[in-house]
């Protein structure tokens, strides 16, 4: 992903799919120096996002926030392994699984903490 870059949700997602089905797991896996800060707990496919460098942290180990994510009242952040592992596993059950299913199945991980049947 590249860094200091606005997208959505959907873009997101779509993006990690393409990379997994054209260059395979490895390539997605290795993809990590990067994190997405978003406004909301509840993601939708427009929802805001912000593509940043991994964090650094305070010395109370406190997520220190980009900047724009701050101004842009985006205070929640996931990181790239997590949004990976479920695209990679959605697609796994489901090779043509669609934006939404792979939203579905995002948001579905961020409140059981598990991996949604498709």
């Amino acid at each position: 992903m590249i860094h200091n870059t606005k997208c959505t949700m959907k873009e997101v997602l779509l993006s990690i799919k393409e990379k997994y089905l054209q260059e395979g797991e490895r390539a997605v896996e290795e993809d990590d120096d990067w994190y997405i800060y978003e406004p909301d707990d509840i993601l939708s496919l427009s929802t805001p996002c912000y593509i940043a460098p991994r964090p650094e942290f305070d010395e109370n180990e406190e997520e220190i926030f980009p900047e724009y994510a701050i101004e842009n009242n985006m205070d929640y952040s996931i990181m790239p392994e997590l949004v990976t592992d479920v695209v990679i596993n959605a697609i796994d059950q489901k090779r043509d699984a669609t934006e939404e299913e792979l939203l579905k199945a995002l948001n579905y991980y961020l409140d059981a903490d598990t991996f949604i049947k498709l």
